[in-house]
């Protein structure tokens, strides 16, 4: 059987994740995950890009 979970609580007892939360906060959340997603994405596209480059550069030095 699987421990259970315990999330941080608030002084009344409500689960962080089951706060209210402002629109302001929100936003920022939601923009902090794009920003994250497209970072991540361009990080794969590079090393793929570098990855591509180093071939091509081995296959002309044989």
């Amino acid at each position: 059987m699987c421990p259970k979970q315990f999330a941080p609580t608030t002084s009344v007892g409500q689960t962080i994740l089951e706060q209210s939360l402002s629109k302001n906060l929100k936003a920022k959340i939601f923009n902090a995950i794009l920003r994250i997603s497209r970072e991540l994405k361009s990080l794969i596209w590079c090393e793929s890009l570098t990855q591509r480059t180093n071939n091509v550069v081995n296959l002309s030095n044989l």
